[in-house]
């Protein structure tokens, strides 16, 4: 939620007015002691959102056919790339089954505000730790054959073993990570 709130902050940078808006009044308390902390953090995430946001769009050519967010959190990214791409992309949104569930009540109180509707975005419960020892496939999650992936520090919080399985799943897909 401090995420959330972050992007929310210079919205003229993010161009995300609305993540706010997902925050539990303590997980907005929670970002507002945070900030004091890190002034520079809203600043940080804003400049970051905009910046996953124009590289999809300009990476983005004739082959591609989807867009991936693993870990996706809060954000509304995959919705500001509906708005402007349109439905002849497949977009996905994963994270662990307890943030989907998160999400999927955050977006609920915002759905009337969202540039558009939520049936052009799947939402993906993935526990990568699960998916690797399974030895699953991508695809099995996200059915899509030219993606562009967007993977922010989910690395960071699964083991090594985990990340060589996400990286080998990765290199078969013919998108851009």
């Amino acid at each position: 939620q401090v995420v959330a709130f972050f992007r929310s902050n210079f919205p003229e940078i993010s161009l995300d007015s609305l993540s706010e808006k997902l925050c539990s009044s303590e997980g907005r308390k929670f970002a507002q002691q945070h900030a004091q902390m890190y002034p520079l953090g809203g600043l940080h995430v804003s400049l970051r959102s905009r910046y996953f946001l124009e590289s999809v769009l300009k990476r983005k050519n004739k082959d591609h056919d989807a867009y991936i967010s693993i870990g996706s959190g809060l954000s509304l990214l995959s919705y500001q790339l509906a708005e402007k791409i349109g439905s002849q992309w497949k977009y996905f949104d994963s994270d662990l089954p307890d943030v989907i569930i998160e999400r999927a009540s955050a977006i609920s109180t915002i759905a009337d505000q969202l540039p558009i509707g939520q049936e052009l975005i799947t939402t993906t419960a993935l526990n990568i730790e699960d998916a690797a020892k399974a030895n699953n496939s991508l695809t099995d999650f996200f059915p899509c054959s030219c993606p562009i992936v967007v993977m922010e520090g989910v690395s960071y919080y699964v083991s090594p073993e985990s990340v060589k399985w996400l990286a080998s799943e990765l290199s078969k897909l013919s998108g851009s990570i």
